[in-house]
């Protein structure tokens, strides 16, 4: 978008013009913008509150009305270190995803990426893959999967199929997983996953890999 810094606040208002331009609107809406920052190399977590205009102070403040827990009060500080993990910050755990999720108006299994993934503890990997699976049989075996979700696997492809020799086109989800817990140690827990076919075409490749 011309002129305007990519998931600045005039480049996240003027994707939302054009997509309600297209006749998207509510939660759809957020997703695609969602979506559109996590391509632009943002952290996924970031990108969803970017993406619901909320600031660490307001999701602090929801969040601690949801768990009415005043001994130990969520700040905005700390939101920005579960959004800066693993490259810093503070890792989230599962219940933290869950409400920030339920914040965002989304899942929280969408609030995580490749480079979570790699960085989780195997519970929280098991979690995950269950949390994705529930997710995709309640949308219908022929639903299509969310757009930062196929990002995200994208990006997860990109980076295994650079390690081991996968026809980039054949990258599915169960055999990214496969090789995926192979190259962290942890085996295949035989796990049925959606299969997520990707276009035949790559991305060009950035600076940032």
């Amino acid at each position: 978008m011309n002129g305007t810094a990519p998931g600045s606040k005039p480049y996240r208002d003027r994707l939302r013009a054009e997509l309600a331009e297209a006749g998207v609107t509510g939660a759809c809406l957020t997703e695609q913008v969602a979506a559109d920052l996590a391509r632009q190399d943002m952290r996924p977590r970031r990108a969803w509150r970017y993406a619901s205009e909320l600031s660490q102070r307001v999701v602090a403040m929801r969040f601690n009305e949801v768990t009415g827990d005043p001994r130990a009060p969520m700040m905005g500080n700390r939101i920005w270190d579960f959004e800066r993990w693993p490259e810093g910050g503070v890792r989230p755990t599962v219940r933290t995803l869950t409400i920030l999720a339920a914040i965002y108006g989304t899942t929280w299994d969408l609030l995580v990426d490749a480079a979570d993934l790699a960085h989780m503890p195997p519970a929280d990997r098991d979690a995950y893959a269950e949390a994705a699976t529930n997710r995709a049989r309640a949308a219908g075996a022929d639903a299509p999967p969310p757009a930062e979700e196929i990002h995200i696997w994208m990006a997860t492809a990109d980076r295994i199929t650079r390690h081991v020799v996968i026809p980039r086109q054949a990258a599915t989800m169960p055999l990214l997983m496969s090789v995926f817990h192979g190259m962290i140690g942890e085996p295949d827990r035989d796990r049925r996953a959606p299969v997520i076919p990707f276009a035949q075409t790559s991305r060009p490749r950035t600076a940032h890999g």
